[in-house]
C-alpha cells in the first residue's frame, strides 16, 4: 500500500478510528516505520506518540478541517460495526456514521487537494445468500449496516476525478486484540463442550 511507503517521511496520512481494531494495528506500524499520522477518534487519545485529533461522534456535519491538516493521504477505517440482532430502527444510525460521515470526508478532503483516499468497506455489501464471491457477485446487502457501507461506498467512488481512491470489501478482520464477534467466537471454541455447527 503506498500509504506506508518509506520513500518520503513526510508524507502525512489521516487515520480516522485509529483507535478502533484495525485503526490501532495500522497506526502501530505506521510508528514502527517513522510514519507520521493525524489519528482521527471521538476523542484525544495517545496514539503510539502520533498526532490524535478527537472529532467526536461523526456524522453528515463533522470538521474534518484540523484532521486533515498538512494529510497528502486517507485512511478511512472509522465507522458503526455491524452488531448481532440489527434492528430496523438502526438504519439512521448506520446511515450517518459510515456513509454521511464519509460523504462529508471525501468532500473535505477533495477540497483540501488530497490526493489519496482508502476507505475499508465490508463484505456484507455482497447478497448474504451467495456462496461464492467474484468481481461480478451482485452488491445487494442483507443488512442496514451492508447497506451503509455501499452507499458510502459509491460517495467515494463519486470524487474519483478528484483522487484516487481504493475500496477495501473486508470479510472479518482477526488477529491480536480482536473483540467483538470473534472474540465471541474464540470463548465458545475454549468450552469443553461440542459446538452445535
Amino acid at each position: 500500500m503506498g500509504v506506508l511507503s518509506n520513500s518520503d517521511l513526510s508524507f502525512r496520512t489521516l487515520v480516522t478510528g485509529a483507535d478502533g481494531f484495525i485503526g490501532h494495528h495500522l497506526v502501530t506500524e505506521m510508528a514502527k516505520r517513522g510514519l507520521p499520522a493525524n489519528c482521527a477518534t471521538r476523542r484525544v487519545k495517545h496514539l503510539q506518540g502520533q498526532r490524535s485529533i478527537g472529532v467526536g461522534d461523526i456524522g453528515a456535519h463533522t470538521d474534518w478541517s484540523e484532521s486533515l491538516e498538512n494529510c497528502q493521504a486517507v485512511v478511512h477505517l472509522a465507522g458503526r460495526a455491524h452488531v448481532l440482532n440489527e434492528e430496523k430502527s438502526a438504519h439512521s444510525a448506520f446511515e450517518q456514521v459510515n456513509a454521511e460521515a464519509t460523504k462529508s470526508l471525501v468532500r473535505q478532503a477533495a477540497q483540501r487537494g488530497i490526493k489519496r483516499f482508502l476507505f475499508v468497506s465490508t463484505i456484507a455489501v455482497f447478497d448474504p445468500s451467495l456462496s461464492r464471491l467474484d468481481a461480478q457477485s451482485a452488491t445487494t446487502p442483507g443488512t442496514e449496516y451492508g447497506r451503509s457501507k455501499l452507499l458510502a461506498e459509491q460517495y467515494v467512488r463519486d470524487a474519483s476525478a478528484d483522487m484516487a481512491h481504493t475500496i477495501l470489501r473486508v470479510p472479518l478482520v482477526y488477529g491480536p486484540g480482536v473483540g467483538a464477534r470473534f472474540l465471541q467466537l474464540l470463548k465458545l471454541a475454549s468450552l469443553p463442550v461440542p459446538l452445535p455447527f
